[in-house]
């Protein structure tokens, strides 16, 4: 083929390349825009043109800094903005950029993008300037910041109302506690005579071994008298070294007398600390029957007193005021509490809890006949993947049938010959009250009984 058929098959190929290339870029749905280096256009679409809201006719080789800014300057909304990113292209001409712009009327908002072109040696040609409007987005983005604070606000109402009816469903369970409570004073007067009869009984018992020892340590002073008197009348007569002195059976009648001086000594001194002991014993249980006052008062109170409570102490309060009739039945308690939490409670209300169950244990391995080391456990220990502290109170007495398990938890149920049937149920309530609760974890008759007692600490804590 010729050199100038070859040229002007050439000259075809690229004439109908740039056909195409023009047809492609009007038919893009961005604004687009081909510039040399410095921005002057060379190509530009119809969409670039209606985009910016350019009235004017434009044409190759026109500036766009120079005569198309100028021109939507005032329709622009920050200007510093457009300006920053042409300033950019022309610092760094062979450095992709990107930016935005918002065109006032009618609102637009544009996200501006471009790329540098470059020749097969790396030289810069020009750069391709893309526009694309993101008003629907940024509208959408904006909806939907609305809706989404819209139904925070929404959510946070409904929470302030959730928070507000459970506030309202506290106290009215509070109210509802407290009504039981003043239930259970009227029921637990007699309860109350017999719990302080314990006690008492016990002093008596302890006064009753004093006067019986009492008489005995007349008797020993009455043979420690009659010591004295004889020695007094033989110093009197003159012959009492021949008395202490003289033999009788191979002994002497001073080292009798001395021996049983020394006796009589040993029982006065063993006597006096029994007597610190008694007189302890019988303070304790004093002291027993003011705690009890103080509690049967306190269970009247209208407010609780929530503090942070050491269950280990409020256990121990609960055994130590049923130590006489634990000592009286010859009852072996243990108790085994790890290190654990506080609760956040009422200490007398726990108290009363962990007594109600203790007290049936005493009750059960009281009523269970024959011959048996009688034995209640107390151990306790915190779940931390339940974030629960949890006590478990056991006893090897009567036990409970299957059916009765629940029953004793109902109002009015008791099993025991002493109980009012009230003492479980309102102790299971108040467990409840502090988001916890209580169960017969396992029980046979004949074979004792189990129960637990859990509280749920909120998390955080």
């Amino acid at each position: 083929m010729k050199p100038t058929a070859q040229v002007s098959n050439r000259q075809a190929e690229l004439y109908s390349f740039g056909k195409m290339l023009d047809a492609t870029i009007t038919c893009l749905p961005n604004g687009l825009a081909l510039v040399d280096p410095n921005f002057n256009i060379i190509k530009i679409n119809g969409k670039y043109i209606e985009l910016l809201e350019i009235t004017i006719p434009l044409s190759p080789g026109d500036s766009i800094p120079n005569k198309v800014v100028p021109h939507i300057w005032d329709n622009v909304v920050d200007t510093d903005e457009m300006m920053a990113f042409l300033k950019q292209c022309a610092e760094d001409p062979k450095a992709t950029v990107e930016g935005a712009m918002s065109i006032k009327q009618p609102y637009k908002r544009i996200k501006l993008f471009s790329s540098p072109v470059q020749d097969d040696n790396g030289a810069m040609i020009g750069r391709v300037v893309v526009k694309y409007d993101v008003t629907a987005e940024e509208k959408f983005a904006e909806a939907l910041k609305e809706t989404v604070e819209k139904r925070t606000l929404e959510l946070n109402a409904k929470n302030k109302e959730l928070q507000s009816t459970m506030e309202e469903l506290r106290r009215t369970q509070e109210a509802i506690l407290q009504t039981e409570k003043l239930a259970v004073i009227g029921e637990m007067s007699g309860k109350m005579s017999h719990e302080i009869l314990n006690p008492l009984t016990a002093i008596s018992t302890r006064i009753h071994l004093r006067q019986q020892s009492a008489s005995d340590m007349l008797k020993i002073m009455g043979a420690m008298r009659k010591v004295i008197l004889e020695w007094d009348e033989r110093l009197n007569n003159g012959d009492l070294l021949d008395y202490l002195i003289r033999s009788v059976d191979g002994t002497t009648c001073g080292s009798n007398d001395i021996h049983l001086l020394k006796q009589i000594c040993e029982a006065l001194h063993v006597e006096r600390e029994q007597y610190g002991e008694d007189l302890s014993f019988m303070e304790g249980q004093v002291l027993r029957i003011v705690r009890l006052i103080e509690g049967f008062r306190e269970m009247s109170r209208r407010q609780r007193i929530i503090e942070d409570v050491e269950i280990k102490n409020v256990v121990d309060e609960a055994i130590e005021g049923m130590r006489d009739g634990i000592i009286k039945r010859d009852i072996q308690i243990t108790q085994d509490i790890t290190e654990m939490p506080t609760l956040k409670a009422d200490a007398v209300e726990l108290i009363s809890v962990f007594s109600n169950v203790i007290r049936n244990a005493i009750q059960a391995v009281d009523e269970k006949k024959g011959a048996y080391k009688k034995q209640i456990n107390v151990t306790g220990w915190f779940d931390a993947e339940r974030n629960r502290i949890n006590v478990r109170i056991s006893d090897n007495g009567v036990g409970l049938s299957v059916e009765n398990r629940e029953d004793i938890f109902k109002q009015y149920t008791t099993k025991g010959r002493e109980g009012t049937g009230l003492g479980l149920s309102l102790s299971r309530r108040i467990a409840r009250s502090y988001n916890g609760d209580m169960c017969v974890e396992k029980s046979e008759p004949g074979q004792g009984a189990t129960f637990r007692i859990w509280f749920e600490l909120k998390q955080g804590r």
